[in-house]
């Protein structure tokens, strides 16, 4: 079982700016988003600035996928593309699949999952539909920050592109994917609510245990305001062959 919960937040990512045409007729091109130094002699300061020309990553990440054909965006819109997570994802995927890793290089001290084994579970925040766009941000304390204040001494976080992780796995042989679904949902359907009411009526009499458990419950599954059940989303990755394998037989046993 592989489970990364709020980890692909925090990996690198790649940000374009999408530039209208140079010359009448021609068509937009993406510029890489670099982070550039507009301090003053007192005061620093960083910013994303499209880059003047196009760069490597500007000339292949934005035509990885279709989700990102600049025909269905217009001037000025900017995307995020996390190729750290694209390797893990198919990384992943393929040692669920085939029980081989291809990133990084096998190892032979690393013994392999049979084929067709485990499962991969992955919880964070980004939009279910949709391509992530300058969500890049700082936390400190609990609160969104300037990512580029105070450098190394604030987490930094980017939406997770879930449309992105689905279809690098799918675009293995073999590979299952399942949802992304909200939080909240897919608790309800795991039984989190029978476990509460299991915990609220083994408290008896106890009114502040009881109230405790009902808020955890929202906090986790709910939708509403500083709740977490339509913030986070859930993606599980495992094989067709290890769900044929659990599938029930049709035959009956005498």
């Amino acid at each position: 079982m592989i489970l990364a919960h709020e980890f692909l937040d925090a990996l690198p990512i790649h940000a374009f700016q999408l530039q209208p045409p140079i010359v009448h007729g021609s068509s937009p091109s993406w510029r890489e988003l670099l982070v550039t130094n507009i301090s003053s002699p007192t005061t620093p300061e960083f910013k994303l600035i499209p880059s003047r020309g196009e760069t490597l990553a500007s000339r292949s990440l934005p035509m990885s996928d279709l989700r990102y054909s600049k025909g269905q965006f217009q001037p000025g819109t900017r995307i995020e593309i996390s190729t750290p997570s694209i390797q893990l994802i198919h990384s992943i995927t393929v040692l669920l699949v085939n029980g081989t890793r291809t990133f990084p290089a096998p190892s032979s001290s690393v013994p392999t999952n049979p084929k067709g084994s485990g499962s991969a579970l992955i919880i964070d925040y980004g939009p279910i539909d949709g391509i992530p766009s300058q969500s890049l941000r700082g936390i400190s304390q609990h609160k969104f920050t300037d990512p580029f204040a105070n450098p190394g001494k604030q987490d930094l976080t980017c939406d997770v592109d879930f449309g992105l992780l689905k279809d690098t796995a799918l675009s293995i042989p073999g590979a299952k994917v399942s949802g992304p679904v909200p939080q909240g949902e897919w608790l309800l359907g795991m039984g989190i609510g029978f476990r509460a009411d299991r915990m609220i009526k083994a408290a008896g009499m106890m009114e502040e245990k009881r109230d405790r458990v009902r808020r955890d419950l929202a906090r986790l599954a709910g939708k509403g305001e500083g709740e977490m059940g339509a913030v986070y989303n859930v993606l599980t990755i495992t094989s067709e062959s290890q769900n044929k394998q659990q599938r029930p037989s049709s035959s009956s046993h005498r």
